[in-house]
């Protein structure tokens, strides 16, 4: 009913001639891909000003980057950004800051400086324990020191700006093993080891267990309210709060605005809409010809940091490729109710413990999407 009645409205006169124009992305939300304002002379802040760009889990941003020691830049995990119900330990969340902490070193390396990292400089946290065991905001997950070292620039850096996450059905045509090779080539990682298959058996089996990775990260509650909250539902919502997971368009704003959808509806599984949302991401899923995957020889806090380094190369190879890339997390999610996938990704891809299988991307063809949107450097600097 609901339906036929949205249809009549768009079909009425008038209406689809301004289709086109609702709910465009907000120019402000994606304002920091254009890279940093000319008028920045701080090098740390201009190497932040990218940083922002990196991928991160749920697109929550969960950094705070304080600039108020010279010449350095103490990397601060916001505490407020975490993913209890998915990410119970903080692992994917750290993968993110890794992402951060090297493209930061990236672009300082683009105007020839040298940056320095040192990882936890007050201590590690415990892997087997929530980051929310110190007192929210205490953890410092690096300090970045500019060196007044020269170093050469990294060509990977050219591709920050154009990588994106896609998460469409990618073509049937297969990645051709040199490709592929080189990809893995660029994760250039100490302790890391990029791995990928394009194998049909293989690759038909992770593409159907990622696809119920996803139900079952739809199917537990805690999990996907979760993920609900952070919905930014419309370009309103978006340009009020630039992180989480976006969602807009033409059918979302005439759909708010007669009345047919509700943040209501966002938060309830069973809905037409959520449910009509995880068919699709389903049928992205299996429509997947290539995966690659991210191993390490343990799972402690600083690898967790070098697999976020390592990811964000991976991702910015697959770009300069032509290669549309998106992970595919919930699988390696770490709540009860995903081990049994968590185990047989681990099996398929041939990982035995204590290895651990930190990241698992798709890889593939597809048109590429717009970016997805950014907090303001304002909003993440401490001065």
């Amino acid at each position: 009913m609901h339906r036929r009645r949205f249809l009549k409205v768009l079909a009425a006169g008038g209406a689809a001639l301004t289709l086109s124009a609702c709910d465009d992305m907000p120019a402000s939300a994606v304002a920091p891909w254009q890279g940093p304002d000319d008028a920045l002379r701080d090098a740390r802040v201009r190497a932040l000003s990218w940083a922002l760009l990196a991928p991160n889990p749920h697109n929550l941003q969960p950094w705070i980057a304080d600039v108020r020691s010279a010449g350095e830049v103490s990397l601060w995990l916001d505490a407020q950004r975490l993913l209890p119900a998915t990410d119970p330990y903080g692992r994917q969340i750290l993968i993110g800051c890794g992402g951060f902490i090297e493209i930061a070193r990236m672009a300082a390396a683009a105007s020839g400086e040298r940056v320095t990292i040192e990882p936890f400089p007050d201590g590690v946290p415990p892997p087997d324990q929530p980051l929310t065991q110190r007192p929210l905001g205490e953890w410092r997950v690096a300090r970045l020191r500019w060196s007044g070292a020269r170093t050469e620039a990294d060509p990977l850096f050219a591709q920050v700006s154009q990588r994106r996450t896609n998460r469409a059905s990618y073509a049937a045509r297969v990645p051709d093993e040199a490709t592929l090779r080189r990809v893995a080539a660029a994760v250039q990682t100490p302790g890391i080891e990029a791995r990928f298959s394009t194998q049909p058996d293989l690759v038909a089996r992770i593409n159907a267990l990622a696809a119920a990775a996803y139900r079952t990260e739809f199917g537990t509650p805690a999990a996907f309210a979760e993920s609900a909250r952070v919905v930014r539902l419309g370009a309103e919502e978006i340009a009020r709060e630039p992180s989480g997971i976006a969602v807009h368009g033409t059918a979302i704003w005439w759909s708010r605005r007669l009345g047919l959808m509700s943040r209501d509806e966002v938060f309830n599984v069973n809905s037409s809409g959520t449910q009509g949302a995880l068919r699709r991401i389903e049928e992205a899923m299996r429509a997947t010809p290539a995966w690659c995957w991210l191993v390490s020889a343990d799972n402690s806090r600083d690898t967790q940091l070098a697999a976020g380094r390592a990811f964000v190369r991976q991702s910015l190879a697959a770009t300069a490729e032509g290669l549309a890339s998106h992970t595919n997390s919930q699988s390696l999610q770490e709540f009860v109710e995903m081990r049994e996938h968590f185990d047989r990704i681990h099996a398929l891809t041939q990982t035995a413990a204590p290895a651990r299988l930190q990241m698992l991307t798709r890889l593939g063809e597809a048109p590429p999407p717009g970016p997805a949107p950014r907090r303001a450097l304002p909003q993440v600097l401490r001065t």
